[in-house]
């Protein structure tokens, strides 16, 4: 979760960084990935 937080700090933020925009679509496989996986896990925790 706190990688989340992170994630979500820096776009908030750098949301005019042009380096960090391109290093974000570098990333943006992989951080769908574990968008989706915490997803998962966090659902199965709420639904049991």
């Amino acid at each position: 979760m706190m990688g989340m937080t992170i994630d979500f700090q820096l776009s908030s933020r750098g949301n005019f960084n042009p380096i960090y925009l391109l290093a974000r679509k570098n990333l943006t496989a992989r951080i769908l990935a574990l968008l989706d996986l915490v997803g998962k896990v966090y659902s199965k925790i709420h639904s049991s």
